[in-house]
């Protein structure tokens, strides 16, 4: 199995989730479908939250939708919510990953 733009099989996503890299699990494959949504949630409980940074790619310039970041983010965060991550896992991952990641 390959997830999102970055082609990567999920074992090897995994295994540099181990080795400290910090991943951000891509948004579109979040909206895209129910059980899109399923698999990139599983594979992101393999890799562990201090492992992910939250954030999204949509709105990309020139693409043919009009989706606001702000909109993705929302729907992120909800379903995350809906499917049981905690708002501490949510705090990892968009605050305190993200901050430990650029020294701040």
């Amino acid at each position: 199995m390959t997830t999102g733009g970055a082609g990567l099989p999920e074992e090897k996503l995994v295994e540099l989730g181990k080795k400290g890299v910090k991943i951000m699990p891509g948004q579109s494959n979040l909206l895209s479908g129910r059980s899109t949504f399923d698999i990139t949630y599983e594979l992101m409980k393999k890799i562990g939250i201090e492992n992910l940074i939250g954030g999204t790619d949509l709105n990309i310039w020139g693409l043919p939708y009009e989706t606001l970041p702000v909109d993705g983010m929302k729907s992120m965060i909800s379903n995350l919510l809906l499917k049981g991550m905690t708002e501490r896992d949510l705090e990892i991952m968009f605050k305190v990953n993200p901050i430990r990641l650029f020294n701040l």
